[in-house]
């Protein structure tokens, strides 16, 4: 018994004694860990110090009136990077050679770094056409003309539209003008003409006009005829056009009527084609076709329009295919039950 009590002593003065050590050592221990901090940032900040340093420094070479061959090889020697900038050049000066740099030679900068060099991609034999007494149907103007028609570096701009006596689509002026060299890319500003002011066209009235002859006349006639289809009365002859005479300016739209039929037995199928469409600022051509079910072709329609919303009357065989085609494209293709 005495001796358990003694065990007990002992371990409890053993413990008391390891805690007061413990607790003496603390401060060190603070310190020695705060120490092994300070040398491990000190560290990563050498190694960052050393890895944003960067390459060593080089001199730029010369390089301008050099081969590009030859300057880029120069340039990896240096530990440069040529970033290739093309231009073109008067007659004499030989394509692929170094016309210009930056850095300057002689400049000081760190290795891998970037060296633009403009290189002659050589003389244009490229001179402005005369455009002037043309027309902007020589030039496809809803397709080419819009994008940019290019030819060699030359291309052209959106046209500028003015009145004037000439006749309508007519290209009336052009800057630079005609022969002009060019060496570099460049894009020629048209004045168009937009006919005399304010023209005024005489639409005859349409007393029950047959549908052919009424798309033949329209074809003839500069103003746009918006086609309203609507059921024939008894009376009526359907595949007929009804309109009264009107007084309209040049590509005024004009509402007409068409006379239809609902018969279901009827082997023609009557209707209106309607096809919205860019807006174009002179008349572009448009056709009707009807492709037949052995193939047969026939033009229904050859019109001159302005683009936005196109409707032209039909009569057609029931089974053919109508083709709408604007500015030498086909838009459309709808078949006929």
């Amino acid at each position: 018994m005495d001796t358990e009590k003694k065990s007990k002593k002992i371990s409890r003065v053993s413990f008391s004694d390891g805690f007061e050590k413990v607790q003496s050592n603390i401060p060190a221990l603070f310190f020695t860990v705060l120490a092994a901090l300070v040398i491990m940032f000190g560290i990563c900040a050498v190694v960052f110090s050393t890895s944003v340093k960067g390459a060593e420094k080089v001199l730029v070479p010369n390089v301008v009136g050099e081969k590009l061959e030859d300057a880029i090889l120069e340039m990896q020697v240096k530990e440069l990077y040529p970033k290739i900038s093309l231009r073109y050049t008067d007659a004499g000066i030989e394509k692929g050679v170094v016309l210009e740099q930056n850095p300057v030679a002689g400049a000081i900068v760190k290795g891998y770094s970037r060296v633009t060099l403009v290189v002659s991609r050589g003389p244009v034999e490229a001179n402005v056409e005369n455009y002037v007494g043309k027309t902007l149907k020589d030039y496809n103007y809803g397709d080419e003309l819009a994008e940019g028609k290019k030819n060699s570096i030359i291309s052209l701009a959106s046209p500028i539209y003015k009145n004037s006596s000439a006749p309508e689509g007519t290209i009336i002026a052009q800057y630079p003008a005609a022969g002009t060299a060019v060496y570099d890319s460049l894009a020629v500003q048209l004045v168009v003409s937009k006919g005399a002011a304010d023209k005024k066209i005489t639409v005859p009235a349409l007393d029950y006009c047959d549908v052919s002859e009424f798309l033949s006349m329209a074809g003839k006639t500069p103003v746009i005829f918006d086609v309203a289809t609507r059921l024939a009365a008894d009376d009526e002859e359907p595949g007929t056009v009804v309109a009264p005479g009107v007084l309209a300016s040049e590509y005024a739209r004009v509402k007409v009527d068409y006379l239809v039929t609902a018969d279901s037995d009827s082997k023609i199928a009557y209707g209106v084609l309607e096809e919205v469409t860019p807006e174009y600022p002179v008349p572009v051509k448009v056709v009707l076709e009807s492709i037949s079910e052995k193939g047969d072709v026939s033009t229904l329609a050859t019109i001159s329009h302005t683009g936005g919303v196109v409707t032209i009357p039909y009569a057609a065989e029931k089974g053919s295919t109508l083709v709408l085609t604007v500015n030498n494209k086909v838009t459309s293709r709808v078949s006929l039950g």
